[in-house]
């Protein structure tokens, strides 16, 4: 052991929970040091082979410090390679622990350090309570492709959240069983977007990027399993395609959460957005023969699902 820093950051870049993955998936042993300028000391997570054996962070020890440095998300670390001898007070998996953590944090069970509370706006549109059920969205499933990269399984009982729209985690999910309801979190409650079954994908392309926020959150309809993709491979498989490729998805990306703040308008009566909808000329006709590919290079384009 050379006892020499060989990671080193800051939480506006990487997460807790990618640093924990990339240290797991190295094997690595030694000591992650955590800083921050809202904390009066240090917190310490020592590793042996890759695994968390001990943590502290001010007054919590063992898992819980673990825990508590979620909410570090404006601070630096350092892992320095060196041997550890402390006694052992972790016992849980890197998986399990990152898991966890992160949905501690979005369900608001951890202090952000540093942190005040995120204000929450009231849509323009949506002037009533409203909640949809959920039961009264069509079912999508799709076929498994590559199943190559999972690093794990994770299992959600019915009714838990699997993640909501504030944070991002860092991870993607395959629906290997069950089914989960998509929704719109607003102020006047939950409006559901989708439910999706086996072989679904669950993620999006902020996903890679620590401090982008989700477009919807996620809740399991039934008991659940998924598998856990590495988000590093993705990275460099995504890092390798073309630029115009990456615009493509990317654009994808941003239209996913535009259709979404349109339902939350829709649902709200906005009126403004009727006025839009009921004018111009149809490109793409519901039902109608298939279009080819078009890109919008001036103007606006609305894309609107006719229902009773």
């Amino acid at each position: 052991m050379s006892d020499e820093i060989v990671l080193s950051g800051v939480f506006k870049f990487l997460n807790l929970g990618e640093v924990l993955q990339i240290l797991g998936t190295n094997g690595s042993t030694g000591v992650l040091e955590v800083t921050s300028g809202h904390a009066s000391q240090a917190s310490h997570v020592y590793f042996s082979m890759g695994d968390p054996i001990h943590a502290t962070c001010l007054s919590d020890q063992g898992i819980d410090a673990v825990y508590s440095l979620f909410g570090w998300t404006d601070g630096r670390f350092e892992f320095r390679d060196m041997e550890t001898t402390c006694e052992r007070t972790i016992q849980n998996g890197i998986m399990d622990i990152i898991m966890t953590g992160s949905q501690m944090l979005d369900e608001g069970r951890i202090n952000i350090l540093g942190e005040g509370s995120a204000s929450r706006m009231v849509p323009s549109g949506l002037q009533r309570a409203v909640c949809y059920q959920a039961d009264s969205v069509p079912l999508v499933q799709s076929s498994f492709g590559q199943l190559n990269h999972l690093v794990g399984e994770e299992f959600f009982e019915s009714g838990r959240k699997i993640y909501n729209r504030t944070r991002s985690v860092p991870w993607m999910y395959i629906l290997l069983e069950g089914s989960v309801n998509v929704f719109r979190e607003t102020w006047g409650g939950r409006i559901p977007v989708l439910r999706l079954g086996p072989g679904s994908y669950l993620g999006d392309l902020p996903n890679f990027k620590s401090k982008a926020e989700r477009a919807v959150s996620v809740v399991a309809d039934e008991d659940v399993t998924v598998g856990v993709f590495s988000v590093g491979i993705l990275k460099s498989h995504f890092s390798k395609t073309s630029i115009p490729m990456r615009s493509i998805f990317q654009s994808l990306t941003h239209r996913w959460v535009e259709v979404t703040d349109r339902l939350v308008e829709t649902r709200g009566n906005n009126a403004e957005l009727r006025e839009h909808v009921t004018e111009g000329v149809s490109y793409i006709v519901q039902g109608g023969e298939p279009s080819p590919p078009a890109l919008i290079d001036r103007g606006t384009a609305w894309i609107v699902h006719a229902s009773e």
